[in-house]
């Protein structure tokens, strides 16, 4: 133990590596976690006060990259197929955010569970051509405990009850659910007199004071922003609990370029990484965690050429694909207002008869749609940037996608 850093090094320090941290922490483990962005979340000394760097401000967290990161200092490619060269183009691609506390500190917070039926979609629907359709090594019923743990850890809001489509539940929320958005006063009863299900979102924003943080004041700079007053359910309670072991570390500004090998290229020792000056340092450790996203952790894999017997790291990879659709009105829905979404409709989760006749009549044995939203613009600078081009056509003013498709804060969609 002499020659160890730390017994666990985890790099990353969004909800997966605060979570794992603070489990890890509260069991006398000791931990040292690297991100490779800034901190604007939690002080790293005692007593891990919250910082106070979030703001209302459109400009600064939408446009400036606040959260990082900045597409002109850390650029991402895109390509459809190998087909395309190299790249088909450079800038931003998926970006999530890289700060101290990942994606949690800019997402608006809508935490719903899996159903039942998304454990075993393979054995539920059947295969589909093409497409790697499996079932999870482990049931609803495994993981609803732990559902349950992490709703009271980061404090969700919602009602038990309200979504017919959910699935089983032990416990209720540890909130009731927050005040809802005007324009979803309107939309949920024009829902509802089609037949729909449209309910109060469980959402990560305290509706009341939690867990020494207080309830939102639904000032509307949810989705895409830092919590000002730091009542969103990001990783801020996650890490600071894991802090306040004394058995935690948090370097920020580190980022992870090498994992550490023994002699026989098997056993991970630890990880290499760049500090704000470029200067290399080595964190030797028992464990190594690697929590750096959907995109960050299979790059650092495969540039590591970690061996990849599966042939499966970095495929697969699915992110937020949203379709928008953008009505007027004649008076103002104020939805830059309120928490950013405050009511989903699972319906189209869950196929008819008639969806899997359609469904065959296009080739596929069987799709299923999403959960809808019931929200209002980002904010008055990015609702001000939808210039009509044509009756069926939105402009993206703000070019911040690559494909009209992939990238979630980008809603101008045709």
């Amino acid at each position: 133990m002499s020659d160890l850093d730390a017994q666990i090094v985890i790099v990353g320090s969004g909800p997966g590596g605060s979570s794992f941290a603070e489990v890890a922490c509260a069991a006398g483990w000791s931990v040292i976690i690297l991100e490779k962005g800034s901190n604007h979340l939690v002080d790293a000394e005692p007593p891990y006060a919250a910082k106070q760097e979030f703001s209302n401000d459109e400009l600064k967290f939408i446009y400036r990259h606040f959260l990082g990161p900045d597409p002109l200092v850390e650029p991402r490619t895109y390509r459809r197929s190998t087909a395309d060269g190299e790249r088909i183009h450079t800038g931003v691609v998926n970006n999530v955010p890289s700060t101290v506390g990942g994606g949690g500190p800019h997402a608006d917070g809508k935490l719903p569970r899996f159903r039942e039926e998304d454990f075993n979609l393979l054995s539920e629907r059947g295969p589909i051509e093409g497409a790697d359709v499996a079932d999870w090594p482990i049931d609803y019923v495994d993981l609803e405990p732990y559902y349950g743990e992490v709703e009271r850890g980061i404090g969700v809001a919602g009602a038990a009850d309200a979504n017919p489509l959910a699935a089983w539940r032990t416990d209720p929320y540890p909130m009731p659910p927050g005040a809802d958005m005007f324009g979803a006063t309107l939309s949920v009863p024009a829902a509802e007199k089609l037949g729909l299900h449209p309910y109060r979102a469980p959402t990560g924003a305290n509706s009341v004071p939690y867990d020494g943080r207080p309830a939102c004041n639904n000032c509307g700079f949810c989705s895409e922003y830092g919590c000002p007053i730091h009542a969103k359910g990001d990783p801020l309670a996650l890490l600071r609990r894991a802090l306040q072991t004394g058995n935690c570390e948090l370097r920020a500004e580190s980022h992870v370029t090498e994992i550490l090998l023994d002699a026989s290229g098997r056993q991970s020792t630890g990880v290499a990484y760049l500090d704000h000056l470029g200067q290399r340092h080595e964190v030797r450790a028992d464990y190594v965690v690697l929590a750096g996203g959907a995109f960050e952790t299979p790059r650092l894999l495969l540039h590591n050429e970690v061996a990849n017997s599966s042939g499966l790291i970095g495929c697969n990879l699915m992110f937020h694909f949203q379709t928008m659709v953008v009505g007027g009105f004649a008076y103002s829905l104020h939805s830059h207002r309120g928490r950013s979404v405050t009511h989903l409709q699972d319906d189209f989760m869950v196929p008819t008869a008639e969806d899997l006749v359609a469904a065959r009549s296009n080739g596929l044995p069987w799709f299923r749609g999403g959960t809808v939203e019931h929200g209002g613009a980002l904010g008055p600078v990015f609702e001000a940037t939808y210039q009509p081009v044509t009756d069926t056509t939105l402009r993206c003013a703000h070019q911040r996608c690559a494909t009209g498709s992939g990238h979630s804060p980008c809603r101008a969609k045709t």
